[in-house]
């Protein structure tokens, strides 16, 4: 079985954490994911993963950047209605043009189980689920830097672990999901320790169809990022933490078995220690 997915998308770079010539730009997203899948057993599915894609400011030329990610062995195991767990790695590449200090490679394996809880009164469906990942990121020319910011002779190269549980429930056709997540982030570039943190996450979401061909969802998160060591501008002493609230409301309107219209609104504010961190 064959899947695939093309789309292009039009931005509006916001961040003022980036360069005052990088924010305010336009960029043009293009990308592509295909999927191919094949039933080895009656429990057990096998899929090979692409997804690519490149981005194009329309002037800040030094942020274009393409990104191709592989996964070449993804296996289902499904043994009855109330289990089903999934395994594999990724392999991504991720290449700047104009800016080659900042390309790496990246590994991913990766579990997930699944167990569907079965019916209960006035609670509905309820399942429950849980994942583990990890990365490496090998940078491909950029060196790792010392206390003082002086360059090592080693390459930088990032870990990170993460955790995510969600527990969900489908009621009167509504589904209800609550999903937990946690990350740590650890990188060989000692200067103090810049991009080491710990992010928790929480995200709530609903989703409901209100006629037949018309369903709305909305979500609202809330990420903490407590950075292990990075200073607050102009403060010693003080680390830096990052509050993220970001709310969307989303829906889809199905013309037919072909079209559909999919509208989407989404709200993001970041509140910080660091006042030079923060914007909506």
């Amino acid at each position: 079985r064959v899947s695939w997915d093309l789309s292009q998308l039009v931005g509006y770079e916001s961040n003022p954490a980036n360069s005052s010539d990088h924010v305010g730009d336009t960029y043009v997203e293009q990308s592509l994911y295909t999927t191919l899948s094949k039933k080895l057993t009656p429990t057990v599915t096998w899929q090979g993963i692409y997804s690519g894609s490149y981005d194009n400011y329309i002037e800040y030329g030094d942020g274009d950047y393409m990104s191709h990610t592989l996964t070449p062995v993804k296996f289902l195991w499904q043994p009855g209605r109330m289990w089903r767990v999934d395994t594999g790695a990724d392999m991504n590449i991720t290449y700047y043009p104009r800016s080659k200090p900042s390309n790496y490679r990246e590994v991913k394996p990766f579990v997930g189980i699944r167990q569907n809880l079965g019916e209960f009164p006035r609670i509905g469906n309820v399942f429950h689920s849980v994942r583990y990942e990890w990365f490496v990121r090998d940078y491909i020319s950029k060196k790792a830097r010392d206390g003082a910011g002086a360059e090592t002779l080693s390459k930088r190269a990032d870990t990170r672990h993460r955790l995510r549980y969600e527990v969900g429930t489908t009621w009167n056709e509504t589904l209800l999901k609550l999903k937990q997540e946690w990350y740590f982030h650890d990188s060989n570039d000692e200067r103090n320790d810049f991009y080491d943190a710990q992010d928790y996450t929480v995200t709530l979401s609903v989703n409901r169809p209100l006629t037949k061909k018309l369903s709305a969802n909305a979500s609202y998160s809330l990420e903490r990022k407590n950075y292990e060591r990075r200073a607050v501008t102009g403060i010693t002493g003080e680390a830096r933490y990052d509050d993220t609230q970001t709310w969307t409301l989303a829906g889809a309107y199905d013309f037919n078995r072909t079209w559909s219209f999919n509208p989407s609104f989404s709200y993001k504010f970041l509140d910080s220690n660091d006042p030079t961190g923060e914007y909506v």
